[in-house]
């Protein structure tokens, strides 16, 4: 994956050059507690807050009935929130 010494945005680019358009998934799963994320690094809580402030798309699977269900966050637009961060500096 990345180091974790690189700029943000030289991660970044290591995360696009290894996951091929062909190979990058449409969504992904909001990572479980005390992990992070696999394909940013960023951890569930800092994605939570993203998601409240409507900063990245989520959708969130639920059976009928059910309490719990599967959130899932737009890979392209977590990808673009990391762009955009990395250019604001």
């Amino acid at each position: 994956m990345s180091n974790i010494n690189e700029p943000a945005g030289e991660a970044d680019n290591n995360i696009a050059k290894n996951n091929p358009p062909s190979l990058r998934p449409e969504w992904i799963r909001l990572p479980k507690e005390g992990s992070n994320c696999v394909f940013t690094g960023l951890s569930r809580s800092y994605i939570a807050g993203l998601i409240r402030e409507g900063k990245v798309h989520s959708r969130s699977l639920l059976n009928r009935g059910a309490r719990r269900g599967i959130r899932l966050i737009s890979y392209d637009s977590i990808m673009d929130f990391i762009k955009g961060s990395s250019e604001e500096r």
